[in-house]
């Protein structure tokens, strides 16, 4: 019993069971159809059908039936193009470079890669002569093993990839909620520490939740489902839901960059923005949040899926009509002390996340207590009883259906025009309420910065200003905290001290006030109140909008019936692909940009040098470097066949079975290729171990030389722990499929020439002989794929991580130039300009090119945490692998990129009205172009020292100084502005505002917190340092 407690618990939900089930049946099958004397007779060389076992591993039986479908479509393609090649190795770089593109393509290339070595050590056996014999019988092979996948696949509780895509829709949408419903609390200030933590997680889980979706959209593309959705219906909801998570990310960024940061600007929106009026509304709004996301669930919802949202409860939407509004009906503790935090912020667990959806709900239909008290209903004032929850605290799905369902009073509400008229009467509250906050003060502040002159020498050399609250942390701050160790606190603080003072200098000689450390200056807070407020204002209006489009879309009208369910042929309902889309992008990216400068396209020629320096440059990338090496460590591989003094080595010896090993341990990086090492010296080495056990213990039973009765049922316990890593633990795949292609190959080969009459052989190695060359040919396979991967163009991770980092920031100054043209088309920031408005057509292409880059940065930022755990799997020799810094540079790009995005949805489509560019953009467009000089600059000096590990220079270029003027002359004119009923209208726009706060401050300013992590990575050039060097030269 001690023993058996010490074991993990592992808890399978029936759909993983299932897919470990199909694992382990086809794996079984291959054994069970080669034994049989029947069948092995149907094959001229029965040795071969060893492949059958590796396709019954790599087809992946257990996944869906598009997934299944996709990989045995490209695995028999990998299977063609490897037979076309039988008696050649040309094309091993090409498909070595096919590879290193996604682990889509692995059995592709793969079987490619092993059918074409095939040819090769076939012909060598017979003396150097192509046998069409030898290519039918591995033919055959490969046709039976996927015979046997795709079966098992359709034929054993199949499960539809567009099952999945909806299960993964209805993810999708209870995140949103969830996370909608945490940045509510946010924003009133009833967050506790374990729902912060929740909300936290959320932020970086429905970022990856949209690649999950295209993945799965694309398998059930390859389906034919009887159902009412069409593949173009997913991709519309996939669309929106995207925008409806960009949304709420761009509410998130800016309200935790306050929580951490400024605080006190929180408690200002308490006080001075929410009343009772608003939190009514707001009620209503959350409420029907998760009512309407209810509707959209139910439609997409298939078998019994539970639906974690904290929405709807017992509630439905009767509660919205003829409803009471009296002053004391309010759902949300607005005005109430923040809650006591409950503990430390701990990682987003999955029992954290249902916990705090239970405890959502509970406070959204007004039953139990919130962080900071009880709350009753929004909507009467009776008390409600709290619905009966599962056993793990979660709605079940009956809720959902009774969420959808309406009596006759509530069957003709237009819920999509409700929802949008109640987040019109919130937004209107707080609208009047950023007014109202504005036109406070004496006019003391009257006077722009704008026009003044600049601060002195002095000013600008010798005091340190106060870093804005609203553009998030400080990187002087940072630096400090990142230079401070227990021998220099004392030091740091006498330094922070004098910053301190400093800055109350300067502040005065400005005209503005310091704020006290001890009592929060009321003024001081609004400008970055009144950022946030917008910032969440427009997030959360941008996520309902799309929300109320999409249940537009899914959820039948009032009185409609829903949709039929017809037989959809995916393949004829896809649209064009991404990779078609891209190929006329340059040019109409080109034609556009010309036009928006109103100057003639021009067609560049590229000359052939400069064709050839592309080829060159291409010829370089670390991908093709990864296929160059890839291609000659097999053939190297090779030689060890087609050399007359080696061919008998290995021949006797086996050594075909190191192809595998060759072509998984070529990695594109250093890091990975030991990691890999690592799973394929285990699991080669425990299955071809196991698989001798198996043979001696069933050695001559039952009348059989191996008795294959017993070898089935070994082999079918063997593979359900390997089958659970296959499916559930996709980071160690590569060692489970080595580990049961290792034994099955051992074992398959043992009972061809030991019980198969015509291919008997007396003098055959015994089992552990066989088992000792099949470690032989693995050390072997990995000694070559050592030497090139650590000799020879060596590509380590942390240097393959560093040169993305570059890229990505080179990418976002481009994404950052393109966008200053897109905001010079639609509000130039020459006043008066003269110029002729640009075509539609050209600011569309531009905004189009916006936002396609958004999506593949954010790709591109996702895919630099597997380098991350490549880089620390290295050894460092020298100086240790700084992860933490790196991770914070990654952070910071990713709010780059928020920040960016969310400067080009503040423009919109067409810009800003005439009022608001001759009251507010005109007047500070000065500022704009001096913004748009710092960034590029910054982008340049942090993207080249990121790419030549070069220190950055003694002192960057600052935007303290000027950020700090561009906040107090924004807030000088929106007070201004909010003075007039005119300007009031003006102030209401919001956009306008964060355009200016989050493009010309925010942006510089993330750029600028990357200083102190650089000094870190690549350290300083000191004064010394440049004398000593200039010294030398």
């Amino acid at each position: 019993m001690g023993l058996l407690a010490m074991l993990p618990t592992v808890n399978l939900s029936t759909r993983q069971m299932i897919a470990i089930g199909k694992g382990v049946l086809t794996y079984t099958l291959a054994f069970v159809l080669i034994f049989p004397r029947r069948f092995n007779d149907t094959n001229d060389y029965p040795v071969v059908l060893t492949s059958i076992i590796l396709v019954s591993i790599a087809g992946k039986p257990g996944v869906s039936t598009g997934a299944c479908l996709d990989n045995g479509i490209l695995g028999i393609a990998g299977v063609g193009v490897g037979a076309l090649g039988f008696l050649i190795l040309a094309k091993l770089d090409v498909l070595a470079l096919v590879k290193a593109q996604s682990l889509r393509y692995f059995a592709f290339s793969l079987l490619a890669l092993i059918m074409a070595f095939s040819g090769i050590y076939t012909s060598i056996l017979l003396g150097g002569v192509f046998s069409p014999k030898y290519l039918e019988a591995y033919l055959e092979a490969y046709c039976w093993g996927f015979g046997i996948v795709l079966g098992v696949n359709m034929l054993i509780f199949p499960i539809s990839s567009e099952w999945e895509l909806r299960e993964l829709l209805v993810l999708s949408l209870e995140h949103i909620s969830i996370f909608a419903h945490l940045i509510a609390k946010t924003y009133t200030l009833e967050i506790n520490d374990e729902e912060r933590a929740v909300r936290d997680g959320l932020n970086q889980t429905i970022r990856a939740d949209l690649a999950f979706l295209g993945q799965k959209l694309g398998e059930t593309g390859l389906e034919i489902n009887w159902t009412r959705w069409s593949v173009g219906d997913y991709g519309t909801a996939t669309s929106k839901i995207r925008t409806m998570q960009q949304a709420l990310i761009t509410s998130y960024s800016s309200l935790v960059a306050l929580e951490r940061h400024d605080p006190a600007s929180l408690e200002v929106i308490r006080k001075e923005i929410l009343d009772d009026s608003t939190a009514r509304a707001f009620s209503k709004l959350r409420r029907g949040t998760d009512l309407a996301i209810a509707d959209i669930v139910k439609e997409f919802a298939v078998g019994k899926l539970t639906y974690h949202s904290p929405a709807p409860g017992s509630r439905s939407w009767d509660d919205f009509v003829d409803q009471d509004q009296s002053e004391d009906d309010i759902e949300a503790a607005i005005g109430r002390p923040r809650a006591a935090s409950a503990g430390p912020s701990n990682p987003l667990t999955a029992s954290r996340l249902l916990a705090v959806s239970a405890r959502l709900q509970k406070e959204v239909e007004g039953v139990g207590n919130t962080p900071a008290g009880s709350r009753r209903g929004s909507f009467s004032n009776d008390d409600t009883k709290e619905k009966p929850a599962s056993v793990d605290g979660t709605t079940a799905a009956p809720s959902v259906a009774g969420a959808g369902t309406s009596s006759a009073k509530s069957a003709f509400l237009d819920r999509p025009g409700f929802l949008r008229a109640t987040w019109k009467e919130f937004e209107t509250n707080q609208n009047k309420a950023v007014v109202r906050l504005l036109s406070q003060g004496d006019g003391t502040i009257a006077d722009l910065k704008l026009h003044q002159p600049g601060p002195s020498l002095h000013e600008l050399f010798t005091a340190t200003p106060k870093w804005p609250a609203t553009f998030g942390d400080d990187p002087k701050a940072r630096r400090r905290a990142n230079a401070t160790t227990k021998n220099d606190e004392e030091g740091a603080t006498k330094t922070a001290a004098e910053d301190q003072k400093a800055s109350e200098n300067i502040c005065k000689l400005e005209g503005l006030e310091q704020p006290s450390s001890k009592t929060d200056d009321h003024a001081e807070r609004i400008p970055a109140t009144v950022m946030r407020v917008f910032s969440f204002l427009f997030g959360m209006g941008q996520m309902l909008e799309e929300l109320t489009l999409l249940h537009e879309f899914i959820v039948p009208k009032a009185g409609a019936a829903s949709r039929k369910k017809t037989l959809h042929v995916h393949w004829f309902e896809r649209g064009p692909s991404p990779s078609t889309k891209k190929i006329n992008r340059p040019v109409a990216l080109a034609e556009a940009l010309a036009a928006v400068r109103g100057i003639d396209h021009v067609v560049p020629k590229v000359s052939l040098g400069a064709r050839i320096v592309k080829l060159e440059a291409l010829a370089r990338s670390d991908t093709s470097l990864y296929a160059f090496k890839t291609a000659c460590a097999v053939i190297v591989f090779a030689v060890f066949l087609l050399a007359p003094s080696l061919k008998t080595f290995f021949v006797t010896y086996g050594l075909t079975g190191g192809l595998i090993t060759i072509i998984v341990a070529m990695a594109p990086t250093l890091g990975q290729t030991f990691l890999t090492f690592v799973l394929q010296i285990m699991g080669t080495g425990f299955g071809s171990i196991y698989g001798m056990i198996v043979l001696y213990i069933f050695r001559h039973v039952g009348g059989f030389y191996f008795n294959p009765y017993g070898i089935v049922v070994f082999v079918a316990i063997y593979s359900i722990p390997l089958c659970y890593i296959i499916y559930n633990k996709p980071m160690f795949f590569a060692g489970a499929l080595l580990a049961m292609n290792g034994t099955g190959t051992l074992i398959v080969t043992e009972w061809v020439y030991r019980e198969i009459p015509s291919q008997i052989r007396p003098g055959f190695d015994n089992p552990a002989l066989r088992m000792a060359k099949a470690l032989v040919a693995m050390n072997l396979a990995l000694g070559i794929a050592g030497i090139f991967q650590i000799f020879i163009l060596r590509t380590p991770a942390r240097q393959t991580l560093r040169v993305k980092l570059s890229e990505l920031t080179f990418q976002l100054g481009s994404y950052s130039t393109l966008l200053a043209v897109y905001g010079e088309a639609l509000c130039p920031s020459v006043p008066n300009d003269a110029r002729p408005p640009p075509p539609p057509e050209a600011i569309t292409a531009i905004r189009t090119e916006l936002i396609t880059r958004e999506g593949q940065l954010q790709l591109d930022i996702l895919a630099l945490m597997p380098l991350l755990k490549f880089g620390a799997a290295e050894p460092a020799f020298g100086t240790p692998f700084q992860a933490g810094t790196i991770g914070r540079i990654i952070r910071t790009q990713q709010i780059l990129l928020d920040r960016l995005r969310e400067a080009r949805t503040a423009l919109g489509t067409e810009g800003f009205s005439p009022e608001i560019r001759v009251n507010f953009t005109d007047k500070l467009a000065a500022y704009r172009r001096q913004s748009r000089r710092y960034s590029r600059a910054l982008f340049y000096l942090v993207g080249s020292s990121l790419s030549t590990k070069s220190p950055l220079p003694h002192e960057l270029p600052s935007m303290s100084m000027t950020a700090r003027l561009i906040q107090h002359d924004a807030m000088v004119l929106s007070h201004s502005l909010s003075l007039t009923p005119e300007g009031r209208e003006i102030v209401q726009s919001q956009s306008f505002v964060r355009f200016f706060l989050v493009s010309m401050g925010s942006v510089s300013y993330q750029l600028e917190s990357l200083e102190p992590e650089l000094r870190l990575l690549f350290g300083e050039v000191s004064e010394d340092e440049m004398l000593f060097n200039i010294f030398q030269k």
